[in-house]
């Protein structure tokens, strides 16, 4: 698929998202649950899954996407990664440390 076509696709899904969230009374974002576990090709990748109400898109280290669940790159015990959760007018920026047994919410900033 192009380049073309999948910056299309994503600015559909972004306002179908909007248009569901549009109705309702509050806008605010939540995180409703934050994890990670290691993959199974090898203990340098971790899978972090999230989720948060009223999200139309998240950015992870750079890059934007739809999807709950991303990959990273972890280095020694404990990495450090930026989140940022994109809502209806309103932007949620989360620092999180990830430690080899639980995920530590370092700052968030609201926007």
């Amino acid at each position: 698929m192009s380049d073309f076509f999948k910056k299309v696709h994503f600015q559909y899904q972004v306002l179908k998202r909007m248009a569901a969230i549009a109705p309702r009374k509050s806008k605010k974002i939540k995180m409703l649950y934050i994890d990670y576990v290691t993959t199974a090709e090898g203990s340098d990748q971790l899978l972090i899954k999230y989720r948060f109400r009223n999200a139309l898109w998240y950015t992870i280290d750079n890059n934007d996407t739809l999807n709950t669940r991303a990959v990273v790159q972890a280095q020694g015990t404990q990495k450090e990664i930026s989140l940022t959760v994109h809502g209806f007018f309103r932007k949620n920026i989360y620092t999180l440390l990830l430690k080899p047994e639980y995920i530590h919410v370092i700052k968030i900033i609201h926007l």
